[in-house]
């Protein structure tokens, strides 16, 4: 049965959290090698394999982004694209391999340990995706995926307070960031406090941006867990079939009588790690 779970929640918002860990043509935050000057064939290359990417073409993108390391060995640049680009195709293992190998040529490169923390992340491994962020943050302290990603681990592990401080400072540095923005107030969900969360969600889903199906979402768990059932449907037709839509408003339900018990942040943490993504 599809359902939609805390968890699951939380790695929606990945895409969103992360953005700033998705390289532009390949182009990230480098810790101060020879690549950091690419040249203008290499470049270009990496530009024509993002936008397939971007495009939807997701297995054609890794096709391109094979090719340009093949023709750039010494440049980590292709392999952190072709990294991000086999984690979204769920290629874990090879997206693993695509940033280490980046590592290999750039040991500090912060771009390629973000890219590892996800692939933690989506793997329910919230402690290796901390430790990832934390090398990333050694070599580039103001890093906002790398900040937004510790606050997701920790969020997971059961720190919303430091959790929500990684957040702030992401905001701190990005002030219109919308991954943090989201995952702030998925955080105070977590929590419990679903009358704070609810006005963050419906904000970020008024504005007009990527991934808007994703907060939508988030603001129909919300409305759910807090009991508003109608409205919580509502806004899941806009985006789910009824059969899915029917199915997430019983696992609000579920979850919101787990919120009930004595134990119930535990109950739901308890009951999220079950159901897994």
């Amino acid at each position: 049965m599809r359902t939609v779970s805390l968890h699951f929640a939380i790695l929606l918002a990945l895409p969103l959290m992360l953005g700033a860990c998705s390289h532009p043509s390949g182009l990230g935050q480098l810790a101060g090698t020879a690549s950091a000057k690419p040249s203008l064939e290499l470049t270009t290359g990496l530009r024509i394999a993002e936008a397939t990417r971007n495009g939807g073409d997701n297995q054609a993108a890794i096709t391109l982004y094979r090719q340009i390391v093949a023709a750039h060995p010494t440049s980590p640049l292709p392999l952190l694209g072709l990294g991000d680009a086999l984690y979204e195709g769920r290629a874990f293992d090879e997206a693993i391999a695509a940033y280490q190998a980046a590592l290999r040529l750039d040991a500090g490169n912060p771009d390629a340990q973000v890219g590892i923390g996800r692939v933690d992340l989506a793997r329910n491994l919230p402690g290796e995706a901390l430790a990832a962020f934390d090398r990333a943050l050694a070599a580039a302290p103001q890093h906002a995926a790398a900040l937004n990603g510790r606050g997701v681990a920790l969020d997971l592990m059961g720190k919303p307070e430091e959790a929500r401080a990684m957040y702030r400072q992401v905001q701190a540095l990005q002030p219109g960031n919308r991954g943090a923005r989201n995952n702030l107030a998925l955080s105070i969900l977590l929590a419990g406090d679903k009358e704070q969360a609810i006005p963050l969600f419906r904000e970020l889903s008024a504005e007009r941006s990527a991934g808007q199906e994703r907060i939508r979402q988030n603001l129909a768990l919300a409305l759910g867990m807090s009991g508003r059932m109608d409205a919580a449907a509502e806004v899941a037709r806009m985006d789910l079939s009824p059969e899915a839509v029917k199915e997430n408003l019983a696992y609000y339900a579920m979850l919101r009588s787990l919120d009930k018990q004595a134990d119930g942040h535990a109950a739901i943490a308890r009951a999220v790690n079950a159901s897994g993504t």
